[in-house]
């Protein structure tokens, strides 16, 4: 296989977009972050793309079958088992004290369906 097309490379550039429209806002309603928080999301976000694309890219090489939205659930599987503070919006934001938790809790409930 060749290079990735721009739809591809843009999937994954974007995989964590979701992720992030949720996170930044939370962290940006804390009064205090601890420092090296905005460094460890950063981080996070950096090594699920780069995982991701690296999956994603393998996937298409071997022309599995799967579309995107398959292949990131199956990820997802994968990589929540190394980093489950990923997806769980109480553990990421733990080390940030009890005023982030309320802010995360009233969050989380605007995401429910």
């Amino acid at each position: 296989m060749g290079k990735l097309t721009l739809g591809q490379e843009r999937t994954i550039d974007e995989s964590t977009q979701s992720w992030r429209m949720l996170v930044y806002p939370i962290m940006e309603s804390i009064s205090s972050v601890p420092d090296g928080f905005k460094k460890k999301i950063d981080e996070l976000d950096e090594a699920y793309v780069a995982g991701f694309g690296e999956y994603y890219t393998k996937s298409i090489e071997a022309e599995d079958g799967r579309d995107a939205d398959e292949v990131m659930s199956d990820f997802d599987k994968i990589w929540s088992q190394d980093h489950p503070e990923f997806y769980d919006m109480k553990l990421l934001f733990a080390e940030c004290g009890d005023e982030a938790l309320e802010i995360v809790e009233r969050a989380m409930k605007l995401y429910e369906v």
